[in-house]
């Protein structure tokens, strides 16, 4: 089997699909307004940002709104699929301690589910754009590719979190100071162009910022990205891909007596 098919599980997509269905049930059961829980809790977020740098802090950026927006929904996935991710293994090794299954199913359809709640975000971020009546341009057909990169780095690191978590479960505190710092160290909340040149290096170097910084070039400045973001990003996935294969090979039969 090749290592495409074993990262994402094509011979037990049955499987997969099966939690994913799961998995978007029970995340709002007998909540009142269930699923779209998952777009107003970003989107208030991103309000609330909007408020305080826009607001109160009178950052000069235009269409900002549209800026938090484009930024903060896309990062709520990112870090979401972390944090459910990291668990995903552990909370299942009942299962996995009775039937044989690949570990990195379970990273694989939390990271399916989250991305089909970003998917479904895209609508808020396109009614923005609308609204405010931003040009949609030629360039607007790079953004499913984005889309598919982030999705592949922030599964590559749930399984490689997945595993770190077996063995270290003080994983999950180090994440809950990590994913913060990245965030406000990933042009999210203020355009690259406001980061000062020493330190603009450090920014572009981010594994997901290329993906940040390229959304909005295409978004707010209806331009073709810059070839270096794309090609970074692309790297940054490349990398993180081969480790997830690296340990789904390793850990693909003795990770579970671990548990």
């Amino acid at each position: 089997m090749s290592l495409f098919s074993k990262f994402f599980c094509l011979d037990k997509k049955f499987l997969v699909l099966s939690l994913v269905k799961v998995g978007l049930k029970l995340r709002y059961r007998g909540s009142s307004l269930g699923y779209i829980w998952s777009l107003l809790v970003p989107l208030f977020t991103a309000l609330t940002y909007f408020f305080v740098f826009k607001i109160v802090m009178r950052l000069q950026v235009p269409n900002y709104d549209v800026f938090i927006i484009v930024g903060v929904l896309p990062w709520a996935f990112f870090s979401s699929t972390l944090a459910d991710g990291m668990e995903s293994v552990l909370s299942k090794h009942s299962l996995m301690s009775k039937v044989p299954i690949r570990f990195n199913i379970f990273p694989l359809s939390i990271s399916l589910t989250h991305l089909i709640n970003l998917l479904i975000s895209y609508l808020i971020i396109f009614g923005f754009i609308f609204y405010k009546g931003i040009p949609v341009t030629k360039y607007f057909v790079l953004l499913p590719f984005l889309i598919t990169l982030l999705f592949l780095i922030a599964y590559s690191l749930a399984v490689i979190c997945s595993v770190l978590f077996v063995y270290f479960r003080d994983l999950r505190h180090v994440l809950g100071v990590i994913i913060p710092v990245w965030m406000y160290g990933t042009p999210i909340l203020y355009p690259i162009d406001l980061v000062p040149e020493n330190l603009k290096k450090w920014f572009v170097i981010n594994p997901v910022g290329g993906f940040f910084i390229a959304s909005e070039q295409i978004i707010l400045k209806s331009q073709r990205p810059d070839l270096s973001y794309l090609i970074l990003l692309t790297g940054w996935t490349f990398l993180f891909f081969c480790l997830a294969n690296l340990l789904i090979f390793k850990f693909k039969n003795n990770l579970v007596e671990d548990l």
